[in-house]
């Protein structure tokens, strides 16, 4: 193979995610990133590289929460030895990088009508940085403020914001934890195995009782000597630890059953999910551009989040729902991990994609918070081709009449020229959404 052919499988194999792994400074980032969001759940100090759509998204939930009058208290804290695993993606501007690592999560909700809620878990925390392509950002490149999220030009921005009036350089913008989100964990914890033996040891302790207390009324009232009164104060203590012992032969039993069933259900899951990964990128690369599908899972969760918690759906540039969309009192999701593809086909240029995702939800009805497995149908849609651009988002959108940029969460139509936006133009809009 000649030089060119060589340069040419580098250049393709970074595009297609696999010539390139995490290195030390990106766990490092994704650390500092993680602290911030542990300071966040705290003292309420949002990330400050957090992308703009991640910040509109938890203004909404604080909002929705509010409403409800209900307080939620997290904490979250890395597990020791935990590994941070990670993918990478690049296109034209930036360098796409999924960074994932298991982490202790307590979430406590409150209501002042009815009970509280407390769930302890492990969850991965997934958060997707973006770093830009050495000489590929121009001066005069539209960006948000890091502080106030005012829209301007680098260059601009490097003397002071027209909003806040502070000052930024490239190195306040990148790189950027362009959206985050929790992932369930679907292995058995210690915690649950602990509550498994815990129950069954007690419920066996409670079982025996009465038949020590039996057997030590039927050796007293046979005949009343030292003797007789020893064994049957001993029978009163071994009918117990028996009992617990049995119980914690009970426990193993439910724990082998139970890793044997979650296994097996998971594991149907995850096959669905790959299938789903597999079939995704074979389709979008018809069109003769890379398709990164982490990129497009997060945006996904991003715009199912934004369903539950926004109160204006109305202004949503990304919803264009055929059917009436119900209320959801959710004040707690967690993605499951598994996106399970319906459909996927390309009209009138047009491509549109239906998927099953996977969710794990507390519900509040006003009294009392109800924790579900749920699994919802989206139908997703946009223009072909696909330019996949990894740096979108609509808090920074570009009007296609005027090519002027504009916050897509405040206006539906362009600040300079008028025109609706049409989101499905530059990315994926949603059509229907449904519980199953």
């Amino acid at each position: 193979m000649n030089e060119f052919g060589k340069q040419l499988e580098e250049q393709q194999q970074i595009l297609s995610g696999t010539a390139e792994k995490i290195n030390y400074a990106d766990k490092m980032y994704y650390n500092r990133f993680t602290e911030d969001l542990s300071i966040y759940h705290k003292l309420g100090d949002v990330p400050k590289l957090l992308g703009q759509d991640e910040k509109f998204l938890l203004e909404c939930k604080t909002k929705r929460l509010k409403s409800l009058g209900v307080e939620a208290i997290e904490e979250i804290s890395s597990i020791p030895f935990s590994e941070t695993t990670g993918e990478t993606f690049s296109n034209e501007k930036f360098t796409f990088k999924r960074c994932s690592k298991v982490f202790k999560r307590k979430i406590t909700l409150k209501s002042k009508k009815g009970r509280d809620y407390e769930k302890k878990q492990n969850i991965f925390i997934d958060a997707d940085i973006i770093f830009p392509n050495p000489n590929c950002i121009p001066d005069d490149e539209k960006i948000n403020c890091p502080y106030c999220g005012e829209i301007s030009e680098l260059k601009k921005l490097e003397k002071g914001c027209e909003g806040c009036g502070k000052s930024s350089f490239i190195t306040n913008h990148f790189p950027k934890t362009k959206s985050f989100f929790y992932r369930k964990s679907n292995s058995i914890s210690v915690l649950d195995i602990g509550k498994i033996v815990f129950i069954c040891c007690i419920i066996g302790f409670f079982l025996v009782i009465p038949f020590g207390v039996k057997g030590f009324i039927e050796d007293v009232s046979v005949r009343f000597t030292e003797d007789t009164i020893r064994n049957a104060i001993a029978n009163v203590f071994i009918f117990p630890f028996k009992g617990v012992m049995a119980g914690l032969l009970v426990a193993v039993f439910i724990i082998i059953f139970k890793l044997i069933y979650d296994n097996i259900k998971i594991s149907a899951l995850i096959t669905k999910n790959l299938e789903c990964k597999t079939k995704m990128k074979k389709e979008m690369q018809k069109n003769g551009k890379p398709f990164c599908y982490e990129n497009f899972e997060s945006k996904v969760i991003f715009i199912i989040k934004l369903i539950f918690w926004c109160d204006d759906r109305e202004k949503l540039v990304c919803l264009n729902l055929k059917n009436h969309l119900r209320e959801f009192n959710i004040v707690d999701s967690v993605y499951r991990g598994f996106m399970d593809l319906k459909s996927i086909y390309t009209k009138n240029n047009i491509c549109e994609i239906s998927l099953d995702i996977h969710m794990s939800n507390v519900y509040f009805d006003g009294k009392k918070f109800i924790p579900k497995e749920e699994i919802f149908n989206i139908v997703l849609q946009q223009q072909m081709p696909i330019n996949n651009d990894i740096g979108f988002e609509f808090s920074n959108v570009t009007c296609p009449l005027c090519k002027e940029h504009f916050n897509a969460f405040i206006n539906k139509e362009c600040n300079f020229c008028g025109k609706e936006y049409d989101a499905k133009l530059s990315e994926w809009t949603v059509t229907e959404f449904k519980l199953k």
